[in-house]
């Protein structure tokens, strides 16, 4: 059994003690469905296993600009959990078909759910701790990548910056990004044909190829 990489340092027999205590169980979304609606209140955050995620703000016209995107391994309203309100800024719904494990916050920092008779080790427990502290991190410096992309004023630049980041992450010049042409339209802020019409123009000059959301950097960035 895989190893979720929120669990990170667990051993198998840890891991599986766990699940028992927490009583993780994984759940399956089709495409669109919501997890949690803007502006709602969540005791429970998700693991992506499979597929991904995407957390949207929306408006009263029907419109929604995609501000987070979540793939496989990602922790998904962590932060709502660790928050006073726990009410979520983003409407989370899932992005094709996606396999997620839910799991209750209060239960995992009791590390336990009421009335359990299978409580771990302290030093399992503190393994699990540090791993929300790092996920938490590695979230806000996600979240910073974000703000470098649009901080660029033209398109040219934020699909460059975009692609130096995934480039970081993946450590390959050819990646798969999440997202459909819609979805990466307003994760950048821009509209569809304008993306459409600027890709075109970087893969006519010999700078990148792709075919729907697989993109391959032919030439390093520009900064």
């Amino acid at each position: 059994m895989k190893i979720p990489r929120f669990f990170e340092g667990l051993t198998q027999k840890e891991y599986l003690l766990a699940r028992k205590s927490l009583e993780l169980s994984v759940g399956y979304f089709n495409d669109d469905e919501i997890l949690v609606d803007e502006g709602k209140r969540t005791n429970t955050f998700w693991l992506v296993v499979s597929g991904a995620l995407q957390g949207a703000r929306c408006y009263p016209d029907g419109s929604r600009d995609l501000v987070q995107l979540y793939t496989a391994g990602d922790a998904v309203c962590l932060d709502v959990v660790c928050t006073r309100s726990r009410r979520s800024l983003l409407q989370i719904s899932s992005i094709g078909m996606s396999e997620v494990i839910a799991i209750d916050y209060d239960a995992l920092v009791a590390y336990a759910p009421p009335n359990t008779r299978v409580r771990p080790s302290k030093t399992v427990h503190m393994k699990i701790m540090d791993n929300i502290v790092r996920t938490l991190a590695d979230d806000s410096i996600r979240k910073q990548y974000k703000v470098d992309v649009l901080y660029k004023r033209h398109l040219r630049a934020r699909i460059e910056t975009f692609f130096q980041h995934m480039r970081e992450k993946t450590g390959n010049m050819a990646f798969d990004i999440g997202m459909d042409r819609e979805q990466f339209a307003q994760y950048l802020g821009v509209n569809r044909s304008a993306l459409s019409h600027e890709l075109s123009m970087m893969r006519e000059e010999g700078m990148i190829e792709f075919k729907k959301g697989h993109f391959e950097i032919l030439e390093s960035p520009r900064a």
